[in-house]
Order: structure tokens, then C-alpha cells, then sequence
């Protein structure tokens, strides 16, 4: 939850307090929004699960995705079937995908590093 600061004059904690109650309230809205999105089907579920067993415990950008799948035809495959084109399509997987399970591991992002890992769930 958000820290509030005690020592404030009363019109200014009441204006703080409501702010960190609303900034609270968007967090959870977030929360709730990155939960209710993943891949959308089999074939993304299945790139973000070899991919997971690919890079293991590396980082790895939406570049990266795309130069593996060129050493690895059934990685390729799989791209090509989830739609996944190029890099900025692979972004945007991971992205909706942030936050959810694959091959035992949670899809994160680094955003200091711009990268992502699959690391403990």
C-alpha cells in the first residue's frame, strides 16, 4: 500500500490520504486488468512455453525471440503459428502474457533492464 506521511497540516494529509486511496484503487484495477489477460490461444500458450523452456532462466528481449526462432525450425513454426512475425509482435505477447505461469515459471519484466525472465512463480 502507498506510505503516507503523519506530520502535515490537516487540509494537506486529508488531500494526501484521498490521493493515496485513489493511487491504491488504480493498483488494484491494474492488478485485476493484468490477470484477466494471457495468451490468447493454444499456439501463443505454446511459443510462450517453448520459449520458457528455451532461455530457462535468462534475459531475453522481443529480439531475441525472433533471432532463436531462426536456430530452432520448431520454434519457428510456432511463432508462425501464434502470429508472431516479427519483434514487435513478440512484444506485444509478452506483454499481455506479464505476469502468467509457463513450464513452471512466471513471465516477468525487467523495465530497469528492459528485459524479460521467466523466474519462480
Amino acid at each position: 500500500m502507498t506510505r503516507r506521511p503523519t506530520e502535515l497540516p490537516s487540509k494537506l494529509l486529508q488531500l494526501v490520504n484521498e490521493l493515496a486511496e485513489r493511487l491504491d484503487a488504480h493498483h488494484l484495477r491494474l492488478e485485476a486488468l493484468e490477470r484477466t489477460r494471457g495468451p490468447r490461444d493454444q499456439h501463443e500458450r505454446g511459443v510462450l512455453e517453448a520459449l520458457a523452456e528455451l532461455v530457462r532462466d535468462d534475459f531475453f528481449t522481443p529480439k531475441d525471440v525472433i533471432e532463436r526462432c531462426r536456430l530452432d525450425p520448431h520454434f519457428e513454426e510456432l511463432l508462425a503459428a501464434a502470429d508472431v512475425v516479427d519483434s514487435k509482435a513478440a512484444a506485444y505477447l509478452l506483454r499481455d502474457s506479464r505476469g502468467h505461469s509457463f513450464d513452471g515459471r512466471r513471465l516477468a519484466y525487467d523495465d530497469q533492464a528492459r528485459t524479460w525472465r521467466f523466474g519462480p512463480t
